[in-house]
């Protein structure tokens, strides 16, 4: 059992995985990143200030959603992958079925 140090500077800077996942880290990282930017294209989502509120909803979405699978050693990429794809998908449903009913 390993006992816990607080303070423990190589804990908190480069944890207790090996050195050789941070090239993991940079693998997963790019891989997210050029999906999430081929998505955000494929939806051809706006610049930032022309985001509506629901917009700007989705990219935090993104941003968690993103998140997790580029430095979590136990989350795989394509979990990822398929949480943003139905985010923007159910985004894409919902400005269809808005600007179809403008009540809404």
């Amino acid at each position: 059992m390993h006992k816990f140090e607080t303070f423990d500077f190589q804990r908190i800077f480069f944890g207790e995985l090996p050195y050789g996942f941070l090239l993991e880290i940079l693998f997963r990282t790019a891989i997210m990143y050029i999906y999430t930017i081929l998505l955000l294209r494929f939806l051809g989502k706006r610049s930032m200030g022309q985001l509506s509120t629901l917009e700007l909803a989705i990219i935090i979405c993104f941003g968690s959603a993103v998140g997790d699978p580029m430095m979590g050693k136990d989350v795989p990429v394509i979990h990822g992958m398929v949480v943003i794809t139905t985010v923007a998908l159910l985004q894409t449903a919902a400005e269809w079925i808005i600007n179809r009913d403008k009540r809404l």
